[in-house]
């Protein structure tokens, strides 16, 4: 069967339209405020190194305290990634995310690697100082526009 073939009573009963020119389709592109897209880039950075420590690291560590930390970086990947996709609910998942992973972290890390624990300590506070100014820079131009 060739590719996109479909039997006769699918192709009836959930039509789908098909793209004739490729050059006219409208492609996903959001205008994003630089604000928003350093913040992008910082978590990228931050979680890839929290990423290469954690594995570098990786012997050492419990399954416990991998899954643990593991959690933590997939919680900050789709925290940022949702803050990226302008969610309502987005922002405050990240201070849940934050304060979560600052108890969990306290508890999992302090006593395993102080790199690890310093490293994600650094990454909480000023992901936590980033957001709150990307808040405070939002709210200032909200009321300069009013």
């Amino acid at each position: 069967m060739p590719t996109g073939w479909r039997p006769e009573d699918v192709k009836q009963s959930h039509p789908k339209t098909v793209i004739a020119d490729i050059t006219q389709q409208q492609k996903y592109a959001p205008h994003y405020k630089h604000s928003l897209a350093y913040w992008a880039l910082f978590h990228f950075c931050a979680t890839m190194g929290l990423l290469l420590l954690m594995l570098y690291h990786f012997g050492d560590l419990s399954p416990l305290h991998a899954t643990a930390i593991g959690m933590a970086l997939f919680a900050a990947v789709f925290g940022y990634t949702s803050v990226m996709d302008q969610y309502k609910w987005s922002i405050g998942f990240e201070w849940f995310r934050i304060a979560i992973s600052f108890v969990v972290l306290q508890w999992v890390l302090a006593t395993i690697s102080p790199i690890l624990y310093w490293a994600w300590m650094g990454y909480l506070v000023v992901s936590s100082l980033a957001l709150g100014s990307m808040l405070w820079r939002e709210r200032m131009l909200i009321q300069t526009e009013s």
